[in-house]
């Protein structure tokens, strides 16, 4: 698979422009997890378990790999993050309401230095969304790696209502995530860290 990326996929994704890329990546991922038999196929192929599993928090991780909190902004395709190989996944950044995130563009490529600048700005469908997409395609209880969901305030959120934008998305989403991180740091929505 490193040879088959390396070699022909980024190649491809990197002559696009980058937001064009990361759809294209989520499309493909998409419609991976919409075919059980492909999914099964990665997981033997990709699986990667370690002697001794990481044991943290009362959850327990195949591997120290996890894919970050971005790419699978809405919950849709974690089942397939598993089947590639990841020991957890992080989907988000998720708000209480949908929100379109920064104006384009807003997704830079260094290819020089083989980086990434996102300046997305929590882009996502809410959190309402992503509870029944994590419900429906890879619920609690019937997952085979842990799945964490990043929170985080809406840009219309005044700062001094913030914590009621993390504890709505706590609430609608603890009963399908293994575990939470709050984004209080992401400089890509203006007064965040203060």
């Amino acid at each position: 698979m490193g040879y088959i990326y390396e070699n022909i996929v980024r190649p491809i994704l990197f002559r696009m422009e980058p937001e064009q890329a990361h759809d294209r990546g989520r499309s493909a991922l998409l419609a991976m997890g919409r075919t059980p038999f492909l999914c099964r196929t990665l997981r033997a192929f990709n699986r990667v378990t370690e002697d001794k599993p990481v044991k943290l928090f009362g959850l327990e991780f195949a591997n120290r790999s996890g894919l970050a909190a971005g790419m699978d902004k809405d919950g849709e395709f974690p089942k397939v993050i598993e089947a590639l190989g990841f020991g957890h996944a992080e989907v988000g950044t998720v708000t209480p309401e949908a929100q379109p995130g920064n104006p384009r563009p807003r997704l830079f490529l260094h290819p020089e230095c083989g980086g990434l600048i996102n300046r997305m700005g929590f882009n996502n469908h809410g959190s309402e969304a992503m509870l029944q997409s994590l419900s429906k395609s890879y619920p609690k209880g019937k997952r085979q790696m842990p799945v964490g969901v990043n929170i985080g305030k809406a840009k219309a959120t005044p700062l001094d209502q913030a914590v009621e934008d993390y504890l709505a998305c706590f609430r609608k989403l603890a009963d399908q995530a293994d575990y939470f991180t709050s984004n209080t740091s992401s400089p890509n929505t203006m007064g965040l860290r203060e």
